[in-house]
């Protein structure tokens, strides 16, 4: 694994004993790590304690990359395109169902854009507006908002 992964938690999260988490994998439980405490800043590793997190645009074949990156904190992955033309409806059911939602500047429209920051006004969900779609941009965004609660 190289050291950028390591460095960011891209690989499994390692099983802890202490602090409410099970050092042994649950059979149904998922493959990230669960938090059973249910107090966030006890975990080893930030989690996203299955929030739902909603990428607008970005690269569409990254969208797996991005769904890996959620999941495997303990999130809820969700994508929108950031299409326009046929997703504007689609677009507003995802923000209002969302958690958190992400939209990278650089491959969006303009009008894309504002209607993500309107929707996020209307509904009353963070929107964190990101300079470029990488997948260093999203994981740099989520550890700010770790930080910070």
């Amino acid at each position: 694994m190289n050291k950028f992964a390591e460095q960011h938690g891209l690989e499994k999260h390692r099983r802890h004993s202490r602090n409410g988490f099970s050092s042994q994998p649950n059979a149904d439980e998922p493959s990230y790590m669960t938090c059973r405490s249910g107090d966030c800043a006890q975990c080893p590793s930030y989690d996203l304690c299955r929030k739902r997190v909603l990428i607008v645009g970005g690269i569409e074949r990254m969208e797996k990359a991005y769904r890996k990156l959620v999941e495997e904190r303990g999130g809820i992955f969700e994508y929108h395109a950031g299409h326009m033309k046929s997703g504007g409806k689609g677009l507003e059911n995802s923000v209002q169902r969302a958690d958190l939602v992400l939209c990278p500047v650089n491959c969006n429209s303009h009008g894309a854009c504002l209607k993500v920051k309107s929707l996020g006004k209307k509904f009353k969900k963070p929107v964190h507006m990101l300079s470029n779609f990488s997948l260093s941009a999203v994981i740099r965004t989520m550890e700010q908002l770790h930080a910070a609660n």
